[in-house]
């Protein structure tokens, strides 16, 4: 036998899987399917960070104008403690929705605005320093969640701030 009818048989067989698409479609589901996936998850993981984001700052604005609320009755303000204050930013957040924020990642501070550093100063969770009369106020409120992409980080914080002047003495 020669090596031309010994190697005819192969040329067939090679010209047959070429020509054969059956499973083109699971080579191409298995080359993009995983990073068409981690795409979904990333943008899904953005949509959950930027909801969070909006929730934490409606929570604070509404803190904050409960807050001047508060300052504008009588001659003694009202100065809620910092417990009180964490339970309207969670009330304010829509606690109802599914990216709500919740108190037990919750950490709340208010001081006077000079106490703060021109560069970045962490929330001290349970602060709450009214200095004196008509000071400026910075509340600040600083929500960590868990994330479910793989690849980052396993929790997430978000930061949001208001400013309010205490009225009174």
């Amino acid at each position: 036998m020669t090596d031309v009818t010994r190697t005819k048989p192969l040329h067939r067989l090679g010209r047959a899987l070429v020509r054969d698409q059956r499973g083109a479609a699971a080579v191409d589901l298995a080359l993009l399917g995983l990073p068409f996936l981690l795409l979904l998850l990333a943008i899904m993981q953005m949509g959950s960070y930027y909801m969070t984001q909006v929730a934490l700052d409606a929570g604070t604005v509404k803190a904050a104008e409960s807050l001047r609320a508060a300052f504008g009755t009588g001659v003694t303000p009202v100065t809620p403690s910092a417990a009180s204050l964490k339970a309207t930013i969670v009330s304010g957040s829509g606690n109802g929705t599914s990216n709500g924020v919740v108190s037990s990642g919750l950490s709340v501070e208010i001081q006077p605005l000079t106490n703060l550093d021109s560069g970045a100063v962490a929330v001290t969770d349970g602060l709450a320093n009214y200095g004196s009369a008509w000071t400026p106020l910075v509340l600040r409120a600083k929500y960590t969640f868990n994330t479910f992409m793989p690849g980052f980080n396993s929790t997430w914080s978000v930061n949001s701030s208001s400013i309010v002047r205490r009225q009174g003495q």
